[in-house]
């Protein structure tokens, strides 16, 4: 509990306070057991304060019109009083407290927060960026973004929309920290030298190879396309690895579950309703999204195959025995791939279990499971759906597998030579 905002008034049943004091408990506790993921301690104070603006009113007074314009005036109050961030906090706690309130008393028949007009929480990306120059360097960037990016992701597609933001995000903090150069007078030297001195300061600040290198592919596309569309004469992109200095990325394979962790996080698991997304985890190898994504009619017990979508192509993974005894008369329910690494996280907390084990986790222990079993590296990356070297980087050291096999396979002498090595005075 927030000390800021104490609770509200004790009040009579079938009023806003006390039934935004009974929202309050029930998320705390649901919130204890991991069943209800959008349970922050933040989100009594947001309700509390909203109760105190609009008053202890009776529900049979919360007409549609009335709830619509206490909200209203509430947003354009808290506008003026707080960050743009905490205005998204205010409206997830308000539209979860309301559906959870109509649910219980069936007060409206559209969402009150539907016909509000809710200020904007989101910063422009080029908010802050001015180009010096109509024909500078940072105003074909904003062009770059305005014509490819934002025209390339779909707003409703989830994905498009996360690489849309760390793209945009990579060449925002760009252009903020590199000074704006007219393209006229820019030469290929200068270039890699602005380019050289961004992925400095990035280190400087800490950020590990991979993310330095996914800065400099992003800008790499931009240079890319200034050169087709013939606003640079460089021979080359100064993005490419051989302009630069970057720092090495050091291969760590994190270690797979280890028995005892495994079978305590199997037992927990069982009695969620996300124990199926789970099980194919951690024997099929899917990844969480693709966890999710999987539907009954992907399932065939009977052939005992699993059909999933990936990232780039379909797969059938088998299923052993031990998935189909325990996905019979288990019901799939539909999950957000958010959702489930939400509530497997709060599942490892209350197991007291290393912040090291996450879903991905689960497939580092379906390679090993294969790996050690004598299973060929090039089989066990195909059912993963992955490529040799991801497999390589991030899930099994290639220079400690058993061998076995091998040495005996690369003999190329014949029966007469080893007789002559083994009786030399035949």
């Amino acid at each position: 509990m927030n000390p800021a905002e104490p609770p509200l008034p004790v009040a009579a049943e079938g009023t806003l306070f006390f039934e935004a004091e009974a929202f309050i408990a029930f998320v705390t506790a649901e919130a204890a057991t991991g069943r209800y993921p959008w349970a922050p301690k933040k989100w009594g104070t947001k309700l509390r304060i909203f109760c105190r603006f609009a008053g202890d009113i009776p529900l049979a007074e919360l007409r549609q019109e009335v709830v619509e314009r206490l909200l209203q005036q509430h947003f354009d109050k808290r506008k003026a009083e707080v960050k743009r961030a905490c205005l998204g906090d205010d409206r997830r706690a308000l539209r979860q407290f309301l559906e959870w309130l109509n649910a219980k008393h069936q007060l409206w028949r559209s969402h009150p927060l539907r016909n509000v007009k809710l200020p904007s929480t989101r910063r422009a990306w080029n908010e802050g960026i001015d180009p010096k120059f109509p024909n500078s360097l940072h105003a074909s960037i904003i062009a770059y973004v305005e014509t490819h990016i934002e025209s390339r992701f779909s707003v409703r597609n989830v994905d498009g929309k996360t690489t849309a933001g760390g793209l945009t995000s990579i060449l925002r903090q760009f252009c903020l920290t590199t000074p704006d150069v007219d393209l006229a007078t820019l030469s290929q030297r200068d270039a890699i030298t602005l380019i050289q001195n961004h992925m400095n300061r990035l280190k400087a600040k800490g950020l590990k190879a991979c993310s330095i290198d996914n800065a400099r592919r992003a800008l790499s596309t931009v240079f890319s396309t200034l050169r087709k569309e013939g606003k640079l004469t460089f021979d080359a992109n100064p993005c490419e690895r051989r302009h630069l200095t970057l720092p090495r990325e050091i291969r760590r394979i994190k270690a797979p579950i280890n028995d005892r962790d495994l079978k305590r996080l199997i037992a927990a698991a069982r009695e969620t309703d996300w124990y199926p997304q789970f099980v194919l985890c951690l024997a099929c190898g899917l990844r969480r999204i693709e966890a999710c994504r999987v539907q009954p009619s992907d399932i065939d017990l009977e052939a005992r195959t699993l059909r999933v979508l990936g990232k780039n192509r379909e797969r059938i993974v088998p299923l052993s025995a031990w998935v189909v005894r325990e996905l019979t008369d288990r019901i799939i329910a539909q999950i957000h791939f958010d959702t489930f690494a939400y509530r497997f996280s709060t599942l490892r907390k209350n197991l007291n279990l290393t912040k090291s084990i996450t879903l991905q986790s689960l497939r580092r222990n379906f390679l090993k499971k294969l790996l050690d079993n004598d299973v060929p590296v090039q089989k066990a990356a195909a059912l993963a759906g992955n490529s040799l070297p991801v497999i390589a980087k991030h899930y099994v050291d290639l220079e400690t597998l058993n061998s076995r096999g091998v040495v005996d396979v690369l003999d190329f002498s014949d029966e007469e030579d080893d007789d002559k090595i083994k009786h030399p005075t035949k």
